[in-house]
């Protein structure tokens, strides 16, 4: 579903960026912009789509005084997309791309110079039975970086009225795992004393 969902909004080359910057890298960073061309391959082995872009944000960590914080989630939460009412009436159908599916994305965060991280967040998991389930995990990297693996997995794609609250409830339990964040500290500098002569 995700490759014909490429195919379909890629084909035409002067539209990629704008499709890229909107929908792939904007629900997860503000003020993506997209810096070159698009290489996209809707035509590989077993219907799968390769996509290549390289993007920048300066918007990708705050400032909270001296320290910097980056956050894990996504820019809107999976409640207010999905479960944005209390009660329903009627089942939520999602929608072909996203359910049913398995999301894996894999973030490296490295400090910029004069910083180092913080104490990091724990990681976790959010069981949701039969709607699906999610997994942070956020561990020490290569050269002083950070890795963080979210995994979202959406397994039921009609959910009933009378399994919409427990499904909102996963929901709101699966945003509050997912939009930890990473905090950086300006580096502390020490100084070594001098032996008295």
């Amino acid at each position: 579903d995700a490759a014909f969902e490429l195919r379909t909004n890629l084909v035409e080359p002067d539209a990629r960026r704008q499709w890229v910057e909107q929908y792939l890298t904007g629900k997860w960073v503000a003020g993506v912009e997209v810096e070159n061309d698009v290489g996209f391959d809707g035509n590989m082995p077993q219907g799968a789509a390769k996509l290549l872009y390289q993007a920048q944000s300066r918007n990708i960590a705050r400032r909270e005084g001296a320290e910097l914080v980056v956050p894990l989630g996504e820019t809107v939460t999976f409640a207010s997309q999905l479960a944005p009412l209390p009660q329903r009436k009627l089942p939520v159908v999602l929608p072909a791309y996203l359910a049913p599916r398995r999301d894996m994305r894999t973030l490296t965060i490295v400090a910029p110079t004069g910083y180092e991280f913080a104490e990091l967040p724990p990681g976790g998991v959010e069981n949701g039975g039969e709607f699906g389930k999610a997994i942070l995990e956020i561990t020490p990297g290569d050269a002083g970086s950070v890795l963080v693996k979210r995994t979202v997995i959406f397994d039921l794609s009609t959910i009933s009225v009378d399994k919409y609250p427990k499904w909102r409830n996963w929901l709101q339990r699966d945003d509050a795992l997912m939009h930890r964040t990473v905090r950086l500290l300006p580096e502390k500098t020490t100084t070594t004393a001098k032996p008295n002569p």
